[in-house]
Parts: C-alpha cells; sequence; structure tokens
C-alpha cells in the first residue's frame, strides 16, 4: 500500500507542477531552500521535544524532497521515479539481510554496510554514501 502511495505523491506533485503557476516557476535552487528550510522545522520540533508537530513536519520535509526531486527532473538531473527505484537498489544492495531474512546485530550490520560501501567504491559504481 505504502509503495502506491509514494507514486501517487509523486504524479500528485507532478499535477501541481502543471497547474500551479507558483509551483511551475519554482527553480531547484528554490525548492533546495524550501526543503532546507523544511528540514530546519524538523530541528527546531524535536529540539523542543513537539512530536506532534515533528509529525507533521516530516510530512512537509517528504513533500518538498519529492518536489526537489521533480524539479530536479525537470530540470534534466534524472528522472525522480529512477532516483526512487536507485535509493531502493543500493539499500537493498548494502542491507541484503531484509531480503534474505538473515538477523544481523547492530555491529554486524554497520560492518557490512562499510564493507558493500567500499567495495561498490572500489568498482566505481557511484553509490559513495
Amino acid at each position: 500500500m505504502v509503495k502506491t502511495k509514494i507514486i501517487e505523491l509523486l504524479d500528485l506533485i507532478e499535477k501541481d507542477m502543471e497547474l500551479s503557476p507558483w509551483s511551475r516557476k519554482l527553480t531547484l535552487k528554490e525548492q533546495h531552500q524550501w526543503f532546507l528550510d523544511e528540514v530546519e522545522e524538523l530541528k527546531e520540533a524535536l529540539g523542543k521535544e513537539d512530536m506532534k508537530n515533528y509529525g507533521e513536519e516530516l510530512g512537509d520535509a517528504l513533500w518538498d524532497l519529492l518536489k526537489l526531486m521533480v524539479i530536479a527532473e525537470k530540470e534534466g538531473v534524472g528522472k525522480a521515479r529512477d532516483m526512487v527505484e536507485n535509493i531502493r537498489k543500493k539499500i537493498s544492495t548494502r542491507k541484503p539481510h531484509l531480503t534474505n531474512g538473515k538477523e544481523l546485530t547492530a555491529e554486524e550490520e554497520e560492518k557490512q554496510w562499510h564493507e558493500i560501501k567500499a567495495k561498490e567504491k572500489n568498482e566505481g559504481s557511484g553509490n559513495n554514501r
């Protein structure tokens, strides 16, 4: 269910970009700043331990991040849906236990993450984060 909700949200953002003159004129830099502002509001809510507001700000930050991806697509950075798929693949690769059912300790998981990341870097995959 949530899988389709991310796609539905991307669709809604694309519709917003099509129908809203204000959204349509946003540049990558402007939307990037909107996203950073939401992240700052997240930080403030967490600092105040205001979890109700924190939850709302998480949603706002998700909207602004996905909108940033759609604007990046419009400006030739890459397709938003490909960005979503690429992070899914990266996490699946670095956390194989999510699909193979093997349970790991926190230490084993962290070690595995760094080993796979180092291997990717050596192979030049570009997944350096």
